[in-house]
């Protein structure tokens, strides 16, 4: 237990108000307990039963894509091993053409065209579920969220398409989008005066696919911030390292970005049991843990 006191203690002083100056918190399996990527896809299948193409084709599209980027690109590159962070930059530029390959096939299909976009903010009548089946959210996040809103600025930044299901389920809890307090970086839907999306997405200002990405999002967001440089990211998956090492603070919730820090040189302290708590620091910068609870506590 002592070990696991001195973690909530790090994870304390990470979070200090009286020199935290902001808060990025990934979407998709950080803040929500699932990936929520495929319910955008859903919905538009839903709104258009007819339509010839289902889920399995855009994945496809973009494990071929991927697959063609391993083994064409990646093998025998120089950063292929992803151990350092200009590697690792490397290998996250090469991947846009990736992520790009399923939205470029959705907009080539005319897949989310003439859905209006209530459809997408009353997701849970449009799908006929509950929010809490589609968009489960990880164990403690609502309570950190209550302890930060309107406090700390807190941006949510996301390579998921469009904000308006993220904004609808943090509603439910009193979290209404605010550009200084509560703010939504992910890529959106372009709608036209009717409300009625035209298929397309928005460009480069919210071009959001992959790691880089969110490092250059993240990069500006510290850069805009007029006092002081204390940001602390949260996130799971190796897409949120860069932006991790961009703050310099950072809670890897998933292991796929804790093996990722680790594996270019990053100390990642565990909170999984006593046993690797051992060698905690007193200064911890990058902190593994499975879910939001101790930080709410």
């Amino acid at each position: 237990m002592g070990q696991l006191m001195r973690a909530e203690k790090l994870i304390k002083k990470m979070l200090n108000f009286s020199e935290l100056q902001g808060v990025i918190l990934d979407w998709d399996e950080t803040v929500t307990d699932r990936d929520s990527l495929d319910l955008i896809f859903r919905i538009a299948f839903r709104v258009k039963p007819e339509f010839p193409y289902k889920l399995n084709h855009f994945v496809g599209v973009y494990k071929d894509r991927y697959r063609d980027y391993v083994e064409h690109e990646v093998k025998g590159s120089v950063y292929e091993t992803r151990d350092t962070v200009e590697r690792e930059i490397q290998y996250q530029q090469g991947m846009k053409p990736v992520e790009l390959s399923s939205v470029n096939e959705a907009r080539r299909l005319g897949l989310f065209e003439g859905i209006h976009r209530e459809k997408f903010v009353n997701y849970e009548q449009t799908l006929g579920q509950s929010s809490d089946q589609l968009l489960p959210l990880k164990p403690g996040v609502i309570e950190l969220l209550k302890m930060l809103y309107r406090r700390v600025p807190i941006t949510i930044l996301s390579v998921n398409w469009t904000s308006l299901m993220m904004k609808q389920r943090l509603k439910e809890f009193g979290f209404d989008e605010d550009k200084k307090w509560l703010h939504f970086l992910v890529n959106e839907l372009v709608f036209d005066e009717h409300c009625i999306s035209t298929g397309n997405t928005t460009g480069e200002e919210e071009d959001i696919r992959t790691g880089y990405d969110k490092m250059i999002k993240t990069r500006r967001i510290i850069k805009d911030c007029p006092r002081g440089k204390h940001f602390v990211y949260f996130g799971d998956s190796s897409t949120d390292v860069l932006a991790m090492i961009e703050t310099g603070n950072a809670i890897a919730l998933g292991t796929g970005a804790r093996d990722q820090l680790t594996r270019m040189g990053f100390k990642v302290e565990g909170l999984e049991g006593e046993e690797s708590m051992q060698d905690l620091c007193e200064e911890a910068a990058y902190i593994f843990a499975k879910d939001f609870t101790m930080m709410a506590s």
